[in-house]
């Protein structure tokens, strides 16, 4: 009875230890061993199932290979052996689930760190371009700056600073203008590119006319990012290709002074920092077309009486050693006309200062409307005055003489203190090209001729001799 319990027993393990294989098949994911295992199991369980069929149908026993006690031992062995294996590739797919898992982590962090690096990247990429953009601008507001603080004369100065702009890596422009402003009109002083035909259209502009007169009448920067469709452009070349405009005031903090206008492609892109560094070139051209036209003032009054508005002393001096030079080098001559008002300390103590005053401003007025436009009148000093005339004959020289002092004596003054009658005494001087000589002595010579119309009842012209011109 035992052997049989026991042989029941073995065969029980075998089959549960088959079936629970075949079970772990779907559970463990190891499908290929558990079905190895499991196939051997089934094997040697079938055998102990056939010598059980066998005992039920023929009442004897099949002979084993083994005892069934040693058989039995091995089933439980089987079964602990399927139960360890579970326990093993469990660990296993438990390692392996740590693992993908692991992987799965690192290959997020790798991807977020991929992202990250991208994203840095791109900022770092931008930062770069702006601070690129950002050199350029400095680089180009230094450039400029330079420009104006090598130069004073206003002329020279635009267009120094017109052809600086065009060569701006910020910029694409190989055409532009500045104006002037001067009252309600706007003088071209620079241009760049341009034909001749489209310089005359912009010639004699007014504050408030076209692109340009808008901005120096407001004051502030305009874009025309097409001037073809834009209703406020009023001036039109048939020939321009299209473009549009770029329009900078230059300007202080009263007033507007001057207007760059720069001819730019169609749609180009303007961006804030572009108007940011053109509004500050613009505060800077302001001030300095300002300095510059109070250097021309300052020049001016530098060079010229206050008064009359004529050359002044040195100024004349001046002119009068150029002309000598020039004849001297051209085979040339020089005249030189020393005028002065007769019996004017008369005027200045009959009719007062204020009147002398205007007597010398309508005497100068009036001398000068009768020299040519390449002569030069200076007031030398008083109330006598300097006439250098190049190029001119005995002939010639002496017809001038006689139109000034007609211009003075042909009619009474008007001034406030009433109509005062003037005359003039005028001494001439000549170089020529057998008697070259210096300022000084055509001034002496010339001088000399004055004091003899004034001994001889002034009113008069008279000529230096030969001898006094050495």
């Amino acid at each position: 009875m035992i052997p049989l319990i026991l042989f029941l027993l073995s065969i029980g393990l075998q089959l549960a230890a088959a079936i629970y294989a075949l079970l772990l098949v779907r559970t463990t994911g190891r499908k290929l061993a558990w079905i190895l295992i499991s196939t051997a199991m089934v094997l040697m369980t079938w055998r102990r199932i056939v010598s059980f069929i066998s005992i039920l149908t023929t009442g004897k026993h099949v002979s084993l290979d083994i005892p069934e006690v040693i058989a039995l031992i091995i089933s439980i062995l089987m079964l602990l052996g399927v139960l360890l294996i579970r326990d093993y590739f469990r660990s296993i797919n438990l390692a392996d689930a740590r693992r993908k898992k692991a992987e799965e982590a690192l290959r997020k962090a790798h991807d977020e760190l991929e992202q990250t690096v991208k994203e840095r990247t791109s900022e770092l990429s931008v930062a770069n371009e702006h601070l690129r953009q950002r050199h350029l601008e400095v680089s180009a507001l230094y450039k400029v700056s330079s420009v104006i603080s090598k130069s004073i004369r206003m002329d020279k100065l635009l267009g120094e600073v017109l052809n600086a702009i065009s060569k701006l890596e910020v910029f694409t422009v190989d055409k532009g203008m500045i104006f002037v402003v001067e009252g309600n009109r706007m003088r071209l002083a620079a241009h760049l590119g341009h034909s001749g035909e489209f310089l005359d259209l912009h010639k004699d502009m007014m504050v408030g006319d076209c692109l340009c007169g808008i901005v120096a009448k407001t004051g502030e920067i305009l874009i025309s990012a097409n001037a073809e469709k834009d209703s406020r452009h009023k001036i039109m070349f048939p020939d321009s290709t299209p473009h549009g405009h770029f329009v900078v005031p230059f300007k202080t903090k009263d007033r507007v002074e001057g207007v760059l206008d720069l001819h730019m492609p169609v749609d180009a892109e303007i961006d804030e920092e572009k108007v940011k560094l053109m509004a500050a070139i613009g505060n800077q051209m302001g001030i300095a077309i300002e300095n510059a036209r109070l250097y021309e003032e300052t020049k001016e009054l530098s060079l010229h009486d206050p008064l009359t508005g004529l050359w002044n002393h040195n100024e004349i001096r001046r002119i009068l050693q150029q002309e000598l030079a020039r004849a001297e080098r051209e085979g040339g001559c020089v005249s030189v006309i020393m005028a002065d008002i007769d019996h004017f300390k008369s005027i200045n103590d009959t009719y007062g200062h204020l009147a002398g005053d205007a007597v010398l401003r309508m005497s100068a007025k009036r001398m000068l409307s009768t020299v040519r436009s390449y002569d030069a009148m200076g007031r030398y000093g008083g109330e006598e005055f300097m006439v250098v005339l190049p190029a001119c004959d005995r002939q010639y020289i002496a017809a001038a003489a006689e139109r000034l002092r007609i211009s003075i004596n042909s009619s009474s003054m008007d001034t406030s203190e009433g109509m005062i009658p003037v005359a003039i005494s005028l001494g001439v001087a000549a170089s020529g090209k057998e008697r070259r000589c210096d300022a000084d002595a055509i001034v002496r010579a010339a001088d000399s001729a004055l004091y003899r119309a004034k001994n001889n009842g002034r009113n008069r012209v008279e000529f230096a001799f030969d001898d006094e011109i050495t």
